[in-house]
């Protein structure tokens, strides 16, 4: 089996350096809480999502003190405050904008015309979404043959974890034409109360008709409850204490975090390179698995395929190529 904790580059990662913590709630014009915002710092691996209640929570590195944090949902302008301003603010006020008819469109239709993506119907392989507080999601390429299409269904392979149900959110993003990587968000929409009976494919219905005139990409997140983040939070203290902490020598005081996976301990600096490896013991490992099989978790499978699928694990964070590729697909009419 193959799998990657979305959290840094295929493992799991903890922050070890000084932090400034910054708690607040979203709200919209009227004060009414937004869940789901995405906020974070662009490129700088820093994010997360407010929870159901507006509340968020951003642990930022001091040296990124002097940053920008920004707070985007769609349907609403996007908000941009420094860090320093943001520790000082209990609330952050989304203004709604007027939607863009040229990115979305309402367009009916009735006859089915094809399916895009990957098709495959299930694997062994899978992408684990271990700490989705932090905003990961993961992006499939989507690209036809004819044009344009509207989105009838969307498909998704899914496993998961020690929970009674869970929520999704589905994103379309353009295809940035320099990076080849995802571009501009154009739609998203929360699919609230999926059943952990619904493994293998679980479908998507878009609440309107999604007219789709180039090549796009097709994203997943998973929206975890503030209980599961919670318990997310408490086993990352129990790594820290029995193991973790254990290890930290002195060549780590200026590692900036963490990085570990099913073998191996990284101590690593503020530009991402490793101070210091330590090998896992057996009863470590054996600890490892054992918490991570009890908390709670959402899979999406994959494949090989040379279908393009990108990740990241933090709001407005670095995408990555993964190398296999999502089973996801759409469902067009035409």
């Amino acid at each position: 089996m193959k799998y990657i904790f979305l959290l840094s580059l295929g493992c799991i990662s903890f922050a070890l350096n000084a932090q400034i913590r910054i708690k607040g709630i979203v709200v919209d014009e009227f004060n009414v809480p937004l869940p789901y915002v995405s906020i974070g710092i662009p490129n700088a691996n820093i994010g997360t999502y407010s929870l159901e209640d507006g509340s968020y929570q951003l642990d930022i590195e001091n040296r990124l003190a002097t940053q920008v944090i920004q707070f985007s949902h769609i349907g609403f302008k996007t908000k941009k405050i420094l860090v320093e301003n943001a520790m000082n603010e209990e609330s952050v006020t989304l203004n709604q904008m007027p939607k863009e008819l040229n990115e979305v469109v309402i367009f009916a239709s009735t006859k089915t015309a094809h399916t895009l993506g990957n098709l495959k119907k299930s694997s062994s392989s899978k992408i684990n979404i271990s700490r989705p507080s932090e905003g990961a999601e993961v992006a499939l390429l989507i690209e036809s043959k004819t044009y344009p299409y509207v989105i009838n269904k969307i498909n998704l392979n899914v496993v998961v974890q020690n929970m009674e149900r869970y929520s999704l959110r589905v994103k379309l993003y353009d295809v940035d034409q320099v990076s080849g990587l995802p571009g501009k968000l154009i739609s998203n929409q929360t699919v609230q109360s999926v059943f952990q009976t619904q493994k293998g494919e679980i479908s998507f219905f878009p609440e309107e008709y999604i007219r789709i005139s180039t090549a796009i990409f097709i994203s997943f997140e998973w929206l975890a409850t503030t209980n599961d983040v919670l318990k997310i939070h408490a086993g990352d203290k129990q790594r820290s204490n029995k193991i973790f902490n254990r290890h930290n020598s002195l060549k780590c005081l200026d590692c900036s975090k963490i990085i570990y996976n099913n073998k191996k301990i990284h101590f690593v600096d503020a530009l991402g390179e490793t101070i210091e490896k330590i090998k896992l013991s057996n009863s470590e490992k054996k600890f490892l698995t054992q918490l991570d099989s009890e908390l709670p978790r959402v899979s999406f499978q994959t494949t090989k395929s040379e279908i393009p699928t990108y990740y990241r694990y933090t709001s407005f964070g670095k995408w990555y190529r993964y190398q296999q590729s999502l089973i996801a697909n759409l469902e067009t009419l035409d």
